[in-house]
């Protein structure tokens, strides 16, 4: 009787397992459940972060302009002051000399019939019209030599911007973010990381000619909004000792552009370093230009985990993280000011 009651409880207890598996499964079939770190989506920055940015561009601007207009009152002094220096020419000699008095009369007023032919020819020449100052040519403009600026003449940073030609831009690391979807057994997740620092330099006008830069984040600002988590993702990445992730990239490729709409698409490629590893990483892109001069960047591609000698982290022996997921940018860049005495 005991052996019959201890089988038969065995067989209760594979059923009942076997029952909550089945309903797991079907639960899982029909339900997601979706654990996403507790940040902003990664389509936007915050407004907050979008205003902190239009103020220091406009700070930028009037430090600029201030300089500018100092730069141009001090030229306006200095050509004032020339201009009374050579209009008050100096004598040489003994002004209590007679012999010298008369001589420099007689200069004065062989100079001053000199002048006033050269005023009457230049008056009766061809080509001047009545009201025209003497010498001077009918409907012509002022010309400034070569390197000579109005003293108001001036241009802000943020309107060096320009869609064509080679130029530096610079990341905005208020701004900037890059991140991950993932898939596990029991659920998906994200993580992502702000802070995103970086240079470049291309012509977007002829992407194909070629990119150079480098853009990185800190590999402990990747968060996936569950600590537990975290940390062992941190662990994984070896944070301790390779403490930014990295991408350097090399071509533009594929690419389509709308200069009028300052638009374009193709594909990112280069290295991506991670750890102690690297790897070839094609990331297909969006740019455009946004109201306020900031170059906007968003992409997202497939990345294995075994790619960068990563084994995918399980728990429990079922719950386990695919090796495949999806990784994101959502960048902003700013053209990186001419120096002062360029503008």
């Amino acid at each position: 009787m005991g052996r019959t009651l201890q089988i038969v409880g065995g067989l209760a207890l594979v059923a009942w397992t076997g029952l909550g598996l089945l309903a797991w499964t079907r639960a899982k079939a029909e339900w997601e459940v979706s654990i996403s770190p507790r940040h902003e989506e990664r389509e936007g920055a915050s407004e907050l972060a979008l205003l902190t940015d239009r103020v220091e561009t406009l700070a930028r601007d009037f430090e600029a302009l201030a300089e500018s207009l100092e730069r141009g009152f001090v030229q306006l002094a200095e050509g004032q002051a020339a201009a009374a220096s050579s209009a008050s020419p100096t004598r040489s000699g003994d002004a209590d000399t007679s012999s010298d008095a008369a001589s420099d009369a007689a200069s004065d007023a062989a100079s001053d019939t000199a002048s006033d032919a050269a005023i009457d020819a230049a008056v009766d020449a061809p080509g001047n019209a009545p009201g025209n100052a003497p010498g001077d040519v009918a409907g012509a403009e002022p010309v400034s030599e070569p390197g000579e600026r109005s003293f108001l003449s001036f241009r802000l940073p943020s309107r060096d911007f320009r869609f064509e030609g080679q130029q530096s831009f610079e990341l905005l690391p208020s701004l900037s973010r890059v991140g991950f979807d993932a898939k596990s057994t029991l659920h998906d997740f994200s993580g992502l990381a702000e802070g995103v620092r970086g240079e470049f330099r291309v012509d977007l006008a002829r992407p194909e000619a070629g990119i150079e830069g480098r853009v990185d984040c800190a590999a402990a600002a990747l968060g996936t909004g569950l600590a537990e988590r975290d940390a062992e993702m941190h662990g994984l990445l070896d944070i301790e000792r390779h403490d930014r992730l990295s991408f350097t990239p090399t071509s533009l490729t594929g690419t389509r552009v709308d200069a009028a709409a300052q638009s374009l698409e193709g594909t990112l490629r280069g290295t991506l370093f991670v750890r102690d590893r690297s790897t070839g990483f094609s990331l297909p892109v969006r740019a455009h230009v946004d109201s306020s001069r900031r170059l906007v960047i968003e992409g997202e591609a497939p990345l294995s985990l075994a790619a960068l000698g990563i084994d995918p982290p399980s728990q429990l022996g079922f719950v386990r993280v695919a090796d495949e997921l999806r990784l994101w940018v959502h960048l902003f860049a700013r053209a990186r000011p001419k120096p002062a005495d360029e503008r």
